[in-house]
């Protein structure tokens, strides 16, 4: 569920510079930079907005990954509890358990993240 906030907060805070920087294209000043790109000129305020949303786009990226990180490697190491635990103790209602919580874990991630293919 957290994953889910922080997607949405990555998508709020991408439309604001979205829409900050489409707002300067069309009402604000540019020129062409020395480097043969496009400056956007904003005040010192609208540059430090910016930025700072930028930075925090890309902390809220980090996060997200090393959180789905640690779910893949949760549940490889589960799996590798329930195989263990289920040659060694032979009890059926602990390795269900087990499966209850691999499966809190599937269902967690699955609502979370999706896996598409590039258009590459």
């Amino acid at each position: 569920m957290i994953n889910i906030k922080i997607l949405w907060s990555i998508i709020i805070l991408l439309s604001v510079i979205v829409l900050s920087v489409g707002y300067q294209l069309v009402t604000g000043s540019v020129a062409i930079a020395k480097d043969g790109r496009t400056a956007i000129i904003l005040t010192k305020n609208e540059r430090n907005f910016i930025l700072t949303e930028m930075r925090g786009l890309l902390s809220y990226m980090q996060l997200l990954v090393s959180a789905f990180k640690k779910l893949s490697t949760n549940i490889h190491t589960q799996f590798g509890e329930l195989y263990n635990d289920a040659v060694a103790k032979r009890d059926p209602d602990h390795s269900l358990k087990q499966v209850s919580i691999i499966m809190q874990n599937c269902i967690a991630c699955h609502g979370a993240y999706q896996l598409v293919e590039s258009a590459e």
